[in-house]
């Protein structure tokens, strides 16, 4: 039966991840109204190109719209059926859309479905083909554009834009980019106007002032440009959510809420992050479409079990880690920084765990460390030997018989309701329960018993054995087994090997998107395979994109 407390704390949890979502949701549609960024979703289609020229005019019109004129040239390396176009913001007017390919209408012009805000545009069978270099001519009007400025909001007017962009994986280059913004029919008084962002040139045509942005060699990534005009040539200006700040009565209470608020997300967001990175489950080995005939793979040991259930990589080199310190391989001298003492080698080790000795330590005595530039290929060669393991085995069989191993272990501890464990009982179920990435789980499990420390706990961290009442010097082992409170040694064990995963591994992120991109190489973009840039949107390869029908397929 759920308790109150239990209720109290899942409210709590959900009204913050919540207001989390909530604010950067809000957060992410304000942004895109005033930067025109984007979010990217995936294609099966791949891309690859460069833009060889960009040239965006803007024109600011009286009625608070603007008009976006484009002229993107691509040189394509292979074939590019559809082109995503980014807006500043969702109230642009889809019927205002026109656009041609080197002088050739182009008509199928929909909602883009990997854009939050823009178009796409289906060149059908005008497809810009592979080795072809041709423009793009984009016409289009977005209103609700001229706001009052943030810095004098009674004197001027503001607009801020930038051009539509394209995700660097798939865009090799932008050889030529250029932004004009054409003031009001009438206006020239180009000192009166102040720029943002980076410093234009400006000059004049028959009926107005332009202010001109360029950039040669440029990157493949948002570039923002804006000026600020006096407000009588402005004609319709539109109040932003900024100008509350200029409210004598209202900015205090503004700036109150909005800290409030920030907190409130900030800590939602932290934790909820948190709560994700240690379940989030990766997928390490290539999908099969051989017929799985040999049923479930037994043997393998709980970081090859962590590889196929989906582990975060942190997590399992530091299980490997763990398992040669169970083995007395190595001495952990202090968790952060990671520091191992190498021991004698024992008959007992696998392969991989030789390997790691081998490779990914340097240094000398006491003072050995996990080597980066070895841990990756280390990592790769690992699971590929799982992965070479499981052919012919069911994967989706063999995964949730390790997962019953685990939840067995566990039951194992819950049902046996004696209040201590030997030594025996938990080294033949540790590494086990250490699988799990539920932490909170072993220590509900282990509270309110005893543990007799086994000898591998020694190995584990020198810092236990100077915390005990009694002298006993580094490298002595007590000759009676100390015992420690369940949940402080679960504890202790769960809040260690964070510690070793977050020392060996620096930046998860890039270093599982390495790994993974090594065993499968993209075929085209991470962020997405389609012309899919920030205000162009993202696509994307499917690394599981088989379509078998047999049993056990781990595709899905």
């Amino acid at each position: 039966m759920v308790t109150v407390n239990k209720l109290k704390k899942v409210t709590a949890v959900a009204i913050v991840a919540l207001l989390a979502t909530s604010i950067t949701f809000i957060s992410i549609i304000g942004i895109s109204q005033i930067y025109g960024t984007n979010i990217f979703f995936d294609d099966d289609t791949e891309y690859d190109f460069k833009v060889v020229s960009e040239i965006a005019n803007v024109t600011i019109r009286t009625d608070g719209a603007i008009d976006i004129e484009y002229w993107i040239t691509f040189r394509a390396y292979l074939p590019i059926p559809i082109v995503d176009i980014g807006f500043p913001n969702h109230y642009y007017d889809l019927s205002s859309v026109q656009a041609d390919l080197d002088g050739i209408p182009i008509t199928d012009i929909r909602r883009s479905e990997y854009l939050m805000v823009g178009v796409e545009i289906h060149l059908g069978t005008n497809k810009i083909q592979s080795g072809a270099t041709k423009t793009l001519h984009v016409k289009a009007t977005n209103p609700i554009m001229v706001f009052r400025d943030d810095i004098t909001p009674f004197t001027m007017a503001s607009v801020d834009f930038s051009p539509t962009w394209f995700d660097s994986y798939i865009c090799n280059s932008v050889d030529y980019l250029e932004v004009n913004i054409h003031f009001p029919k009438g206006f020239t008084d180009g000192y009166s106007v102040r720029y943002h962002y980076t410093e234009p040139t400006f000059y004049y045509n028959a009926t107005n002032l332009i202010f001109n942005w360029n950039w040669t060699n440029a990157k493949s990534e948002q570039y923002n440009v804006g000026v600020s005009y006096p407000i009588q040539a402005a004609g319709v200006v539109l109040d932003s959510w900024l100008y509350w700040l200029f409210s004598p009565i209202q900015k205090v209470v503004f700036i109150v809420i909005i800290v409030i608020i920030t907190i409130i997300a900030l800590i939602g967001t932290y934790f909820i992050y948190r709560k994700y990175r240690k379940n989030a489950k990766q997928k390490y080995l290539k999908p099969s479409v051989k017929i799985e005939c040999l049923g479930i793979k037994r043997g393998l040991t709980v970081p090859e079990a962590a590889i196929l259930i989906g582990i975060r990589l942190d997590r399992v080199v530091s299980l490997i880690i763990f398992g040669l310190i169970r083995k007395g391989a190595i001495d952990v001298v202090t968790a952060k920084p990671l520091l191992l003492d190498k021991k004698e080698e024992p008959p007992e080790l696998h392969p991989y765990e030789k390997n790691f000795l081998k490779d990914c330590l340097e240094g000398q005595k006491m003072t050995y460390r996990v080597k980066d530039s070895a841990l990756k290929k280390f990592m790769v060669d690992f699971i590929k030997d799982v992965n070479k393991k499981m052919e012919g085995y069911s994967r989706k069989d063999t995964e949730l018989y390790y997962k019953r191993i685990m939840n067995n272990a566990f039951e194992q501890i819950k049902q046996s309701g004696i209040k201590e464990f030997d030594e025996k009982t938990l080294s033949e179920n540790f590494e086990w329960l250490l699988l799990d990435p539920d932490e909170k789980r072993m220590d509900k499990e282990f509270k309110g018993r005893e543990v007799y420390v086994p000898y591998w706990y020694y190995h584990y961290h020198y810092y236990y054995i100077f915390r005990r009442p009694y002298p006993i010097y580094a490298g002595r082992m007590p000759r009676v087994p100390l015992r420690l409170n369940g949940f402080e040694f679960a504890n202790n064990v769960v809040k260690n090997l964070e510690t070793f995963s977050n020392s060996v591994v620096k930046n998860l992120s890039t270093f599982s998107n390495s790994v993974l991109n090594t065993i499968f190489p993209p075929a085209s973009s991470s962020w997405g395979g389609g012309m899919r840039g920030s205000s162009s949107g993202g696509g994307g390869s499917c690394i599981c994109a088989c379509a078998c029908a047999c049993a056990g397929c781990a595709c899905a």
